[in-house]
């Protein structure tokens, strides 16, 4: 199935930037990393996040690559990796103190309130 893929997929994207070998190399990368079944705990304890992650990311990442080109940042990899940064520690920020109050936690997250004690 991965090589009738690989050869219906790659007849449509051959250029100078999309290959045959370019596509198999990152097919075969992947399929080998998921037979290797390894484990994060640092991926899996951002992972619990992903949701938050998803809904608010693009406020971060935008907020980050808007504010570091105002004042005068142009490197496209430093405005990666910080857009990268501020587009999942916003959102754990966010959702950790989201869930310290109900309204926050119901109208951001869309969770129900914590049960009072």
């Amino acid at each position: 199935m991965t090589v009738l893929f690989l050869i219906l997929y790659s007849q449509q994207y051959i250029d100078d930037r999309r290959s045959f070998p370019a596509l198999f190399v990152g097919t075969v990368a992947c399929i080998a990393l998921l037979l290797t079944q390894s484990r994060s705990e640092w991926l899996a304890s951002i992972g619990y996040y992903s949701y938050s992650i998803y809904l608010f990311h693009v406020f971060f990442t935008a907020a980050a690559r808007i504010g570091l080109m105002h004042i005068g940042a142009s490197d496209i990899t430093f405005l990666f990796l910080a857009g990268t940064a501020a587009g999942i520690t916003g959102p754990i920020l966010t959702e950790t103190l989201a869930n310290k109050h109900d309204l926050l936690r119901t109208t951001l997250l869309g969770k129900k309130p914590l049960p009072k004690n």
